[in-house]
């Protein structure tokens, strides 16, 4: 699968129906990949059991955007976490140097919400979880520092963050 520039698999979500959503980063603009929005992009692509591919959907700006995880939600909608350097399409609101991007989609590849979380330096996204109250935690990392964009508190260099995110 994918096209004549570079794909790299970041993670897999097994669907209902014996359906497979694999989730991509890509600098194709051929072949496989259907579209691109920029130098890199988020590319998603759904196979059923015996590797067809169903659909696929590209998301991303016009600089280098990727995932790092996902999970499937209570709704059976796909959440997804990256970072993002663009400044538009899906990321109009980056506010530095990379931003944790979260996407939202259902099981057909449709965007529900796509969101950046951020200050005027770098952020990092590590894992997603689904909390009891039907919101996501979101574990990473930021070098913005304290009171700069949605960053409220940063003691060193790079420090983790956790953020809560409702949907």
């Amino acid at each position: 699968y994918g096209g004549t520039g570079n794909e790299k698999v970041v993670d897999i979500q097994v669907l209902a129906n014996e359906k497979y959503l694999i989730i991509n980063t890509s600098n194709s603009k051929d072949l496989d990949v259907g579209q691109s929005m920029g130098r890199k992009d988020a590319w998603l692509f759904m196979i059923n059991d015996e590797g067809n591919m169903i659909w696929q959907t590209s998301f991303g700006g016009e600089m280098d955007d990727d995932l790092q995880c996902s999970l499937i939600d209570h709704e059976g909608n796909i959440v997804m976490g990256g970072t993002t350097f663009s400044q538009g399409g899906l990321s109009q609101e980056q506010k530095g140097n990379g931003d944790i991007w979260m996407v939202k989609i259902d099981p057909n590849g449709n965007l529900l919400w796509s969101k950046t979380f951020g200050g005027s330096r770098a952020e990092g996204i590590n894992d997603i979880r689904m909390t009891q109250d039907k919101q996501y935690i979101v574990c990473g990392l930021t070098k913005s520092r304290t009171t700069d964009g949605d960053v409220e508190l940063n003691q060193g260099y790079f420090d983790g963050w956790l953020l809560k995110i409702s949907q």
